[in-house]
């Protein structure tokens, strides 16, 4: 087959319509494509990088296990230019990645590792950046180790090794995530239509939210739970002069309210709004978020982007996680993690907010009849009962501002809400 044809390669890959994101840059990657000369696909090369990452035995043989498919030349050359795009070619639009469709398992039963191969690919280029940057080693293989998880993940939901969180990956490989101790923390920008102010004499903060939202009696925007939970009983205003800014606040706990309050821009400075740098925390799916872990992992996030970032203007640390539903404070003992750790941020609602994470992460699946769901962890226990008396959980949203990271002293709880 001539592989640089690539309609003829998406027939053979049986990609003919989901492939077509494909199609424009294929010619890109031409010039620089030699069959024998596919670096990342030799045994070799393989194998050194998955002992550089650490990553588990199960995982390094599956790697190996799969090496074999890239004998088909379409899927050779389709892997040449998915590493072509990521990693040579500047000016490709990254959020193209989404779209790239998986391999057809008809194809080869081993295509499910496809991607897993393109972003191992990218681990020499990253691994110097991180080392011009004065990373440390254990830094970035700790980062990278989002690699092996998913990969792991994807067996334990489909039964055999495979990489789909290829969206999610690519911004590791763009070095723009670092993992920290317990968290991960990605330079981004705030998307939220919220808007928030610090008082200059005392410090509070509040947030307001942003002019024409449609939201809920309980505060929630009407979007939440696919809007099958209330219809819109209020919508947002939000008007700002000269001298005072007048909109609606939401609470710490999470919650909008339906009366406007106005703030003196005299007495409030606005310290956030959409568009601003921030750095979006994750919480990877590797045991439990101690309460201490997680402080510790504010702490050496403001030290190492003030070292390796000092140009990077951010304002907020923000979170956006099924473990921020304010309701857990109500169904969760107080000294559960996820209660201590909402307890030192300022929660906020999210648009379109529902609880398809929450039955992903806690469960594998959705649970339809309660009576088959396991309840052997208390957080298992305590979500069943909840949704047996009629609840319903979603996932919400957090600020930390850095001013304010003191862990433990839950700075927000403590502050007086401006009338």
């Amino acid at each position: 087959m001539e592989t640089s044809d690539v309609q003829a390669v998406l027939r053979h890959l049986r990609l003919e319509e989901k492939g077509q994101v494909w199609v424009d840059d294929w010619g890109k990657s031409q010039s620089s494509y030699h069959p024998d000369e596919v670096f990342f696909l030799k045994e070799e090369f393989v194998t050194q990088n998955v002992i550089r990452l650490g990553m588990t035995i199960e995982v390094r043989q599956a790697y190996l296990d799969s090496l074999p498919m890239f004998e088909d030349p379409a899927l050779k050359r389709l892997a040449w230019h998915c590493h072509h795009l990521l990693f040579k070619e500047t000016g490709y639009d990254r959020d193209n990645v989404g779209r790239w469709p998986m391999v057809p398992r008809e194809l080869d039963p081993r295509a499910d590792m496809f991607y897993a191969f393109v972003f191992l690919s990218g681990v020499p280029s990253l691994m110097k950046y991180y080392e011009d940057l004065y990373v440390l080693p254990e830094v970035a293989q700790s980062t990278l180790s989002d690699l092996d998880l998913w990969i792991r993940e994807h067996k334990n939901r489909h039964g055999r090794y495979g990489l789909r969180e290829i969206n999610w990956l690519k911004f590791h490989f763009d070095g723009r995530v670092f993992r920290l101790g317990r968290l991960q923390f990605e330079m981004t920008s705030f998307r939220r239509d919220l808007r928030a102010y610090r008082n200059v004499q005392d410090s509070r903060v509040v947030l307001l939210a942003g002019e024409g939202l449609e939201f809920r009696e309980d505060g929630q925007f009407q979007s939440a739970d696919r809007g099958e939970a209330g219809d819109v009983t209020w919508t947002s205003s939000l008007v700002e002069d000269k001298k005072t800014v007048k909109g609606n606040p939401i609470t710490p706990r999470g919650r909008a309210l339906p009366k406007p309050i106005e703030l003196a821009l005299s007495d409030w400075k606005e310290v956030l709004r959409k568009g601003d740098g921030q750095l979006a925390v994750h919480i990877p799916a590797t045991g439990p978020m101690t309460f201490e872990a997680c402080g510790r992992s504010f702490d050496a996030a403001l030290a190492f982007f003030r070292q390796h970032f000092p140009d990077f203007n951010w304002r907020v640390f923000t979170c956006e996680s099924w473990l921020l539903d304010p309701q857990f404070e109500e169904i969760l003992k107080p000294e559960s993690n996820v209660v201590q750790f909402q307890k030192e941020c300022y929660l906020y609602p999210l648009t379109s907010a529902n609880d398809t994470q929450m039955w992903e992460r806690v469960f594998g699946k959705r649970i339809v009849q309660m009576a088959d769901a396991p309840r052997d962890s208390s957080m298992r226990r305590a979500i069943v009962e909840f949704i047996e008396q009629g609840g319903r959980l979603r996932s919400g949203g957090m600020a930390l501002f850095p001013e304010d990271l003191n862990w433990g002293a839950q700075p927000y709880r403590k502050m007086k809400m401006p009338s």
